[in-house]
Formats: structure tokens, sequence, C-alpha cells
């Protein structure tokens, strides 16, 4: 919900006057590496696995962006500055990843929690929350939900619940994968994993892969 506001923010800053950093020095840190992908020597099987893991992982990079910074993916799909846009790739998101996190628009923080808490929720204000509301703490520190504000209070929000539109798809590509394999080892594990999506809960697939 906040990364139309942000977005907005960037815009208008654009309009006034306000312009990226000089991104050049910055982009030619990164060299390009062409990879192809090359599929010539695969079965029709294994290449209809390989386009669905492709596309399983597509959907956990659209998660991605969202944790990470809502309002630099809005701003990835309608900036024209190449330097930028680059930039953006790069770094999931609007900040400097090796370099201390420093815009690369703008003049607005990383947010401590990226979009996975309200913004400007610090470690000190959770740990007062949750002294107060003890029965969220084990919700509210989980490694798979998402914080945001209800009010006065905080809500954890499940992974699965959260993100499911892009976790189903996810899903639903893994047991694509896993009917095509040939491994059948390698088929359950693409099973158990989507399975994982979809409640967050990882321990068995995570057995399966070992």
């Amino acid at each position: 919900m906040r990364a139309p506001l942000a977005f907005l923010l960037i815009a208008l800053a654009l309009l006034l006057g306000a312009a990226p950093l000089d991104l050049a020095p910055r982009v030619a840190k990164w060299q390009r590496v062409n990879m192809p992908l090359d599929l010539s020597s695969l079965s029709s099987r294994d290449k209809q696995v390989v386009r669905s893991l492709i596309a399983a992982s597509q959907q956990i990079e659209a998660i991605y962006w969202r944790q990470s910074d809502p309002a630099g993916l809005q701003l990835l799909l309608r900036t024209k500055d190449r330097d930028l846009k680059r930039m953006l790739m790069i770094n999931g998101g609007r900040f400097d990843l090796i370099d201390e996190n420093r815009p690369l628009i703008g003049d607005q923080a990383a947010p401590p929690g990226r979009a996975l808490y309200p913004p400007n929720l610090t470690a000190e204000k959770i740990r007062e929350y949750v002294a107060k509301h003890p029965a969220q703490k084990a919700s509210i520190y989980s490694p798979y939900t998402v914080v945001v504000s209800y009010g006065a209070d905080l809500r954890a929000i499940p992974y699965h619940t959260f993100y499911a539109t892009w976790l189903k798809g996810a899903a639903d590509r893994l047991r694509e994968a896993a009917g095509e394999s040939a491994d059948p080892q390698f088929a359950v594990f693409l099973r158990m994993r989507a399975d994982a999506l979809l409640t967050d809960d990882y321990y068995k697939s995570d057995l399966a892969w070992i």
C-alpha cells in the first residue's frame, strides 16, 4: 500500500527538477557478461523442466522486488533513463547495495526493514511492541511474515498469504517441472517445495534437497 505513494513522491521530485545522481560511474563498475542459455543438448522433456523452473524463478523475483523496494519496481517500469534502469535492476531497488545503500535517486534513506516492516519501524520499537503484546512475538519475529501497521497495532501476515498470487504461480510452475522431470527424486523435491511455498513450512523440502 505504501508503494504508490512513494512512487508519486519520486515522480514529483523528477517533475520539480530533481534528477538521479550521476550514475555513469556506478554503472561502469558493473561489467556485462554474456551468458547465453544453450538447451540444444537437452531432451524435449528436460527443456520443458528448465523453462518451468525459469518461470517459477520469475515469480520469486517478483516477490523479491516487493520485499526490497516496491516503489523502485514502479520506477523501473516507468523510467526511460537507461543508467537508472540498469542500476535498479542490479540492486533490486533504489538503493546501492555496494555503496552503503545510498539512494540512486532522491534523498530518501533505505527503510530499515525495507518493505517487510512499516517504514521507520526500528528494532527498538519492535521490542517495545512485543513486550506489550507477547502473544504476537513469534509471528512478528517470524522469518516468514510481513509486518504491517493496523492503526496503532502491528499485524504479521504470513508470506503465503501476503504473496499468494506469485507463490501460487511459482508452485504451479514447480509442479509442471516435476511432471516433466525424468529424475524421480528431483520430482519429489519439486512437489514438496511447491507445497512449502503455499504453507511456509520448508523443513521437509529442505531435507529432501539435502
